[in-house]
This record gives structure tokens, C-alpha cells and sequence, in this order.
């Protein structure tokens, strides 16, 4: 990952300035940094989980708790991400692509790779809002999938003016924000 990619290179520059003592403890002071953070994110995707599972009597409880978490993380990349996962769990992926693209916008990959996978939903409102998001968001990356879905849409596409959907229609304009 890119965190230990970089921890090993603060590692490595602590031991030629400061020797092997010091650089030992710079790289347990990592490690325990990034078990807290790998904690507190599969503690906030447990979470998720249990409002994605949750009796409708339980439900509104699980979503209060999810959002405490959330709202206790500092770094918004993260922090939007988390919300369209939790808009996800609550059966709304429409609005978690719009927290989606906000979290791409403020640096998450994560919520970059989520919207890549919305252009495979089955519903056409969804592909068409990722589409839009990833079309805004000029995000190369995702051209391969948006080529597939310009060409070969999904379910519940039609062209009715007002009432329709096309995601193949914003994958074709979001391919032409790309260029």
C-alpha cells in the first residue's frame, strides 16, 4: 500500500540520519499508527455492515452509530467516503454517487473505484449519476467502462424525454469530458 510503501521510506532516511536505534522507534510509532487507522476503518466498515443487516427496528439505532463514527474522522476524503457507503447500506446508491464524487474530489481512491462500480448497476439512474460523477471528475481511469457502458447501457434504459434514462447517453458525455 502506499502508507507502508512510505513508512519504509521514513524508516530508511531515520536510519541513515539518526541510526538504528531511533529508526526502530520511528517504525513502531508507524506500525502502531497504522493498525489504529486500519482498525478504526474495518471498525467503521463493521458499522456499515450492521446497517446493511439490521431488522427495520434496529435500523435507525445502527445508523446513528455509523454516523458518529463518521463524523469523528478528520480527513474528508475519508470521511465522504464513508458517507456513500453508508447512503449504500441505507438502499440509497443514488445519493452515495454524489458523496462519492465529492470524496474523489477531495483525494479519496476509494470512492473513485466505488463510482467505477456503479456504472454496473442495475438500476439506470445509478450508472447514469456514476457516469456523470467520473465524466466531472475527468477520471481517466475510468474510460475503458465507460466506453462499455456507451455502447451496450444497462437495464431500464430508454430514451423518454423527462420521465427516461440513459446511462448510455452521460457515458457518451462523460467520454467527451475525458478528451
Amino acid at each position: 500500500s502506499r502508507a507502508a510503501g512510505l513508512g519504509a521510506h521514513l524508516v530508511e532516511a531515520a536510519t541513515a540520519r539518526y541510526g538504528k536505534p531511533l529508526a526502530g522507534a520511528a517504525g513502531v510509532l508507524l506500525l502502531v499508527s497504522a493498525l489504529a487507522l486500519l482498525f478504526s476503518g474495518s471498525k467503521l466498515e463493521a458499522a456499515i455492515q450492521e446497517v446493511e443487516t439490521a431488522p427495520a427496528s434496529q435500523k435507525q439505532e445502527k445508523i446513528d452509530a455509523a454516523t458518529r463514527l463518521i463524523d469523528a474522522l478528520k480527513d474528508p476524503a475519508e470521511a465522504g467516503y464513508f458517507k456513500g457507503r453508508l447512503e449504500e447500506a441505507q438502499g440509497d446508491p443514488g445519493s452515495a454517487s454524489f458523496r462519492y464524487r465529492e470524496a474523489a474530489k477531495a483525494g479519496s481512491s476509494e470512492a473513485l473505484t466505488r463510482l467505477v462500480g456503479l456504472l454496473e448497476h442495475p438500476k439506470c439512474r445509478v450508472r447514469a449519476y456514476a457516469a456523470e460523477s467520473l465524466g466531472e471528475l475527468k477520471a481517466k481511469g475510468a474510460r475503458g467502462k465507460l466506453e462499455e457502458l456507451a455502447e451496450k447501457g444497462g437495464p431500464g434504459e430508454n430514451d423518454i424525454p423527462l420521465i427516461g434514462c440513459s446511462s448510455k447517453a452521460r457515458a457518451r458525455e462523460a467520454l467527451k469530458r475525458l478528451r
